[in-house]
């Protein structure tokens, strides 16, 4: 958090922080997502989105300099993570953007919106992924990363 804030003001921003990322569903995480990238990174970033039946090839958004690919999980809401159905998406999604985007990934991220904590799971599935391409770095991006991101 900047300096310039005050412990009031830096226990607001995270508040409204948590409650925005609580409220996001889907393609609104992947926007929010977006916007805070073109932000933070101006036109090194590439705010992806399907067209058609091309689909987004396992790729959200890109930063040009440093070869990073994000991909977007927006929990719904209250409804129970399935576990199963997450880390098939995530394995999916990133057989997707290895085998689309081999040459320009250099880094692939999980943005997710799971604020009380990861199952176990995701943990396991980021290792089995890494350990099969380990020139590609790995990692997972959720209310921490949003907020250093956006400061």
């Amino acid at each position: 958090m900047p300096s310039w804030m005050t412990p009031d003001q830096q226990w607001q921003w995270r508040l409204s922080l948590e409650v925005k990322l609580r409220r996001l569903r889907g393609d609104g995480l992947q926007d929010f997502f977006s916007s805070v990238m073109e932000r933070r990174h101006k036109t090194d970033f590439v705010r992806i989105r399907p067209f058609g039946g091309l689909g987004d090839k396992g790729c959200d958004g890109y930063v040009l300099s440093s070869g990073q690919l994000y991909q977007c999980y927006g929990k719904v809401g209250d409804a129970a993570l399935n576990v199963s159905t997450t880390t098939t998406k995530m394995v999916d999604d990133y057989e997707k953007a290895e085998k689309n985007c081999k040459g320009l990934m250099k880094e692939w991220h999980f943005v997710h919106n799971l604020l009380d904590g990861l199952p176990s799971e995701i943990l396991t599935t980021i290792a089995e992924l890494q350990s099969k391409s380990p020139d590609c770095k790995l990692g997972l991006a959720g209310h921490e990363w949003f907020a250093d991101a956006i400061f």
